[in-house]
């Protein structure tokens, strides 16, 4: 019989279009789980909570609310931008850039005094190896690029300075290993 042949070839193309489609499906949802109007409602009371953040969280929200485009200039100056202000002395390397794409994505530039006495002195903090002076020296040419107004050439011009050791390290190294 010719319908023994062609259903159940259908059907396991059917199966296939099903999965296909839920694993899509599946994608967008975990990609957006709300909608833009719900989330900028909740921005709304969301100013009473990022006292209670931990580190990791408000790099996080600030990184969802730029992405996003949520919430107005007061809920990152007041309320995001000050309790990293506060805490910029415990970010990990990875937090700081991550927080330096987000200044820059809002093009902060507004307060000098956030600049040169919180942000730009944490990268001095720590000895940094050449993978994360490398994402930091990204970080801050984005910075550069999409804040000119800002004066980030003493910070470029350190991660540079240790990029070049860690160059001259290598050449050294080559160097060694030729003999």
């Amino acid at each position: 019989n010719i319908l023994d042949v062609f259903v159940p070839k259908i059907e396991e193309d059917l199966e296939d279009d099903v999965v296909y489609l839920d694993k899509e499906i599946a994608k967008k949802q975990k990609s957006q789980r709300c909608s833009d109007e719900f989330l900028q409602r909740i921005i709304t009371i969301f100013p009473s909570h990022v006292k209670n953040l931990n580190v990791e969280q408000l790099v996080r929200v600030c990184e969802v609310c730029a992405q996003r485009n949520l919430g107005d200039n007061r809920l990152y100056r007041e309320f995001l931008f000050f309790y990293v202000e506060k805490r910029i002395a415990v970010f990990n390397i990875q937090q700081v850039v991550r927080i330096l794409r987000v200044l820059g994505e809002r093009r902060y530039i507004d307060d000098p005094i956030f600049w040169n006495n919180f942000i730009f002195p944490r990268i001095y903090l720590d000895p940094l190896n050449q993978k994360e002076a490398q994402s930091v020296w990204e970080a801050l040419i984005a910075l550069k690029l999409k804040c000119p107004e800002l004066n980030c050439d003493i910070p470029i011009n350190y991660i540079e300075s240790i990029l070049k050791k860690y160059e001259v390290m290598e050449n050294y190294e080559d160097l060694d290993q030729e003999l």
